[in-house]
């Protein structure tokens, strides 16, 4: 009789390790995948940059710092601090106004 009781109770247990893991893997991989992704890809930039001063891409901290200064200013003493939202405009006007041209020249050649 104890080991019908223990075959049992080891079902029991293998059933709710099972539930467990079929009710919270599900919602636990996503959450997981967004943030070990962008975590890899920010740690394969900053050992592929730090280290040369000559880099055509400079690493994430000093992609950040500029960030910053261009955001709140006070970091680099110059004519640039402060001015995020100039430089974010003038970017998403380029954008925009290529888009727009591509539609007309799409529109010119299809409608």
């Amino acid at each position: 009789m104890t080991t019908l009781a223990s075959d049992t109770e080891d079902e029991t247990a293998a059933a709710r390790e099972t539930s467990w893991v079929t009710t919270w893997w599900p919602r636990l991989r996503p959450l997981l995948l967004a943030v070990t992704f962008p975590a890899v890809l920010l740690a394969i930039w900053h050992f592929a940059t730090v280290g040369r001063p000559g880099s055509l891409i400079p690493p994430p901290a000093d992609v950040w710092l500029e960030l910053q200064d261009l955001a709140i200013g006070g970091i680099n003493d110059d004519a640039y601090s402060r001015t995020l939202h100039i430089h974010l405009l003038a970017s998403v006007g380029r954008v925009y106004g290529g888009f727009a041209l591509a539609l007309m020249v799409a529109c010119r050649w299809e409608c």
